[in-house]
């Protein structure tokens, strides 16, 4: 996907707001220009946009990095969905409810085909750790390689990041005999 496509997502996409919430956040662009509030929709639109820009042109397609980009969003959406709560017209309020708790039971049914997999990962890597902390002696230094802050975390080991040990201090380690 084109970067400057990737960093539009979090207008829509289910992973940081759900379509129709991103459709008030619109719906709260408009209410704003139409109420000349500039203070508040310069601010807003200027905050997304210079974050936006920043992003598009960078090489790098990263979910979190459009995590920045979502809150002025969200504040959109939630002004927009605030001027619609405000109708007189008890059907228009009772379909902004009904839309809103549709979009926020869509954003929490997305979000765990995301954070499910991530927490196996997660999980499995604590598994790992204990395993490796109740097979070696206290004493043992280990080296690791991406594993490293989790066995930090969660274990007593004395545990070095193989990748910042230059070859002079990974022979030292070696030499010393209780390495692993």
């Amino acid at each position: 996907m084109p970067i400057w496509l990737f960093y539009l997502q979090p207008a829509g996409h289910p992973a940081y707001l759900f379509p129709l919430l991103g459709l008030a956040g619109l719906w709260g662009c408009w209410q704003l220009w139409r109420r000349r509030l500039w203070d508040a929709l310069i601010l807003l639109i200027g905050w997304a946009g210079a974050l936006y820009l920043f992003l598009a042109g960078i090489p790098y397609q990263n979910f979190r990095f459009g995590l920045v980009i979502s809150m002025p969003v969200i504040l959109l959406a939630g002004f927009g969905i605030s001027q619609l709560w405000q109708s007189r017209s008890v059907a228009v309020r009772v379909l902004v409810g009904i839309l809103a708790v549709i979009s926020l039971v869509g954003m929490v049914l997305w979000s765990y085909r995301l954070i499910d997999p991530f927490l196996r990962v997660q999980n499995h890597s604590k598994v790992i750790a204990r395993e490796v902390e109740s097979e070696l002696a206290t004493e043992a230094t280990l080296l690791a390689f991406g594993l490293t802050l989790t066995l930090q975390h969660y274990t007593d080991l004395d545990v070095r990041e193989l990748f910042y040990l230059d070859p002079a201090a990974l022979q030292e380690q070696v030499d010393e005999g209780s390495t692993f």
